[in-house]
């Protein structure tokens, strides 16, 4: 487990040691935030996600680095914070409209907003397409998500190269853009935003597109300020038209305007100027090398009359490439650095002999969302093979027909395989939302909870000062009741001495001074008596109010003990399972207990999850994921992952992933997956994951000894039929847990 406390909020990567500034990316712990509308680093969202630096601030939110506490690895987060229509508090971090008048347009593109996230989910499995990991409301707005990526956008790699490139770094670029956009396409989605700089390029270049603009399109809509969401040279004249008949055609002008800015360097002029006096010089004119059909087909991507353009992005593809073939992505290999292009993009790039693709600069920056503010190297992008044109292959004669019984079952079959699809994503969607309420509920509680804690306290307070003022007003009258009893007791005495005296006079007087003396005696006696009574009373009543006292004083101590002994084992008194717990619910408390490194309580809700369902697999894999790291039981591990496996789950390992021959000087950080039928590895930075079915793996064994002086001590490989190594390393006991992982796969 990685202490979210040593991370660097710069960089997500664990500081040695108690240095102010990492070592790494130069950030300084502690950094005050730029400006007052972003949040502060180690800013938790959700309850799972560490907002670190900021990446990026645009017109419509801010990015941040951030961290998956639960699944700790590296994220992009996505704030929707529109400049101009809304501000950031800075008792709270809450975020609100500037005004009434606002907070319909700011409600209206929040929901676009999460629109946008819904329409990226959908496209998770597209390699040219950023993948959303989660999206949620905090703070009064919403955040998106994202895959974290190394590399540098479009925009930024056409700067180090000074302003513009060849037609073949353009080909290899831009084929994947049309791809993605012709399948979302297919879904009846827009992008709308389509420039250099939300085409991003990885390390190992891979194309992604970011930013889909619904968000800042139906806002646009809605309060007419197109000045803040279209890019003037890339947007088409249906773009600035309230009203304007925006499709496919839409986004062809805006990846023709970005082919022609990153051939000329030059942005082109504006479609509303072009409309009055169309000065668009072609490319050649300017210089480019290019063939006549891409010039061609570039001009007519970007016409000005939607009519005029391509009507779809594979027509467009068609006739810029040359070549025909459906729009699709290929399967890609994340393990494997692409220095060449893959078959099927290699099959549908056209370019000019004697026009190499220029390699990228030596550094890049690096980040998400179009920002970053360190360097890292990119490979060399792909170099493909100089042809003048890809010839189709030779048509092939057609295969006999099959019966048509057969494509009846087929069809059936589909629609079968669709319909058990569908009903299990539906079925996810509604575990999740139960999950999402359920964690709603129980903030509810806690709230409640904390706020009757604090009136309670507050209470406490004021008949702890109530008390103290009765006392002192108490004190006060015992005072004034010993003052006067003891004037009392020096008029007794003063009239015990005057009767002394009277005896001595005359016979006369005697009879009259006695009457007199015993009439000021029954007085002063019937006054002592009075005053007695009072003073009895008030005493009963002091010694009742600090006998109150001390009872709320003791009951305040004992309230106390109780804290400070919760506060000790908070998580073990708070997360005692409900009675009938749900599987679900008891998964989700066991997580909770997990991260909050309650590991008895994480361990009792997971074996209360395996009680309710024997079932399923994962309440076996948490229990066995606890025990490796939590309570360090390797036999408790052991069992527990087989019986997950058994039942068709995957088990998790937390690895070192080797990147120079066994040295693990270079190195990345992720979890192993054991499954009956295959392994995986899933990197932190998702640039080094691989997937291996039992069929592929040729040998999985420990290092030798002799491999082990140079590299690290227990590791162990897994060697794929088709020549790849992966050489791995448990990040804790690596000796029991490298055996346990070797059995668990059945060694070879």
């Amino acid at each position: 487990m990685i202490n979210a406390a040593h991370l660097c909020m710069g960089c997500m990567e664990p500081r040695t040691g108690d240095v102010a500034v990492c070592p790494l990316c130069g950030y300084r712990e502690g950094t005050e935030p730029e400006s007052p509308l972003h949040l502060p680093a180690r800013t938790e969202l959700h309850g799972q996600y560490l907002v670190g630096r900021v990446l990026g601030h645009g017109g419509f939110g801010i990015t941040y680095l951030g961290w998956d506490l639960n699944l700790e690895r590296k994220v992009a987060i996505k704030e929707y914070l529109p400049s101009g229509v809304a501000v950031r508090t800075v008792r709270d971090s809450e975020v609100i409209p500037f005004s009434g008048d606002m907070r319909k347009d700011f409600e209206y593109g929040l929901e676009r907003y999460l629109d946008e996230a819904r329409v990226v989910a959908k496209f998770q499995t597209h390699p040219s397409i950023v993948t959303v990991l989660n999206f949620f409301r905090d703070n009064g707005t919403a955040y998106l998500v994202m895959e974290y990526l190394e590399g540098t956008t479009f925009e930024r790699y056409l700067e180090k190269q000074g302003g513009k490139t060849s037609i073949d770094t353009v080909m290899t670029v831009m084929v994947p853009v049309l791809e993605a956009l012709g399948a979302v396409h297919q879904s009846g989605i827009l992008h709308r935003d389509i420039s250099p700089d939300n085409i991003y390029i990885t390390r190992k270049w891979q194309v992604k597109v970011l930013d889909f603009g619904a968000a800042r399109y139906a806002l646009g809509q809605k309060s007419r300020n197109l000045s803040v969401i279209l890019k003037e040279g890339y947007a088409p004249m249906e773009q600035y038209q309230s009203k304007g008949n925006q499709g496919p055609w839409t986004d062809s002008y805006a990846c023709g305007a970005t082919i022609y800015r990153a051939l000329t360097g030059k942005i082109p002029p504006s479609s509303l100027d072009r409309m009055q006096t169309d000065e668009l010089q072609p490319p050649s004119e300017l210089g480019v090398e290019l063939s006549k059909a891409q010039e061609a087909a570039i001009l007519k991507s970007m016409a000005v009359t939607p009519a005029n353009r391509f009507q779809t992005m594979a027509d467009f593809r068609d006739a810029l490439t040359g070549v025909a073939a459906p729009i699709s992505h290929p399967p890609i290999r994340l393990d494997q650095d692409i220095s060449t292009p893959p078959a099927s993009q290699a099959e549908v790039v056209t370019v000019r002999s004697g026009t190499p693709l220029q390699p990228p600069s030596p550094t890049l920056p690096v980040g998400h969302a179009n920002v970053a503010t360190h360097q890292t190297p990119v490979s060399q992008p792909p170099q493909p093979q100089p042809a003048e044109r890809v010839t189709r292959p030779s048509e092939k004669p057609p295969k006999p027909s099959m019966p048509k019984w057969v494509w009846a079952a087929s069809a059936g079959v589909l629609l079968a395989v669709f319909a058990i699809g569908g009903y299990k994503q539906y079925e996810e969607k509604q575990r999740l939302a139960e999950l999402q309420r359920q964690e709603e509920i129980k903030k509810r509680q806690f709230d409640e909870e904390l706020k009757k804690q604090r009136a309670q306290a507050v209470e406490e307070e004021r008949r702890h000062a109530e008390n103290e003022k009765q006392l002192a007003i108490l004190k006060a009258q015992q005072d004034e009741i010993d003052r006067k009893q003891k004037e009392l007791e020096e008029q007794r005495i003063a009239l015990e001495r005057s009767k002394q005296q009277g005896s001595n006079r005359q016979q006369g007087n005697t009879k009259q001074q006695s009457s007199q003396g015993n009439t000021s005696q029954q007085q002063i006696l019937q006054q002592q008596q009075i005053y007695q009574q009072q003073q009895e009373a008030l005493r009963r009543e002091l010694e009742r109010k600090q006998q109150e006292q001390a009872q709320a004083e003791a009951q305040r101590i004992r309230q106390q003990q109780q804290q400070q002994q919760q506060g000790s084992n908070t998580k073990q008194q708070q997360l005692i399972p409900p009675v009938g717990s749900t599987f679900d619910d008891a998964m989700r408390q066991s997580r909770a207990a997990m991260n909050a490194r309650n590991y008895p309580a994480a361990t009792q809700f997971a074996q209360q999850a395996i009680k309710a369902n024997p079932a399923r697999p994962d309440g076996y894999s948490q229990l066995g994921w606890i025990a490796i790291y939590g309570i360090g039981d390797m036999q408790l591990a052991q069992q527990s992952y087989k019986d997950a496996i058994a039942r068709g789950g995957v088990v998790w390992f937390r690895v070192n992933h080797d990147h120079a021959n066994g040295s693990y000087q270079f190195r990345c950080t992720g979890d192993l997956g054991i499954a009956r039928d295959h392994v995986e590895f899933q990197a932190q930075g998702g640039e080094h994951n691989f997937r291996l079915a039992n069929s592929a793996i040729a040998e999985a064994k420990g290092n030798s000894a002799l491999r082990r002086l140079v590299g690290a001590s227990n590791d162990f490989h897994i060697h794929s039929t088709d020549g790849r190594r992966f050489n791995l390393v448990s990040v804790s006991n690596p000796k029991p847990i490298r055996e346990m992982i070797l059995s668990l796969m059945g060694a070879k």
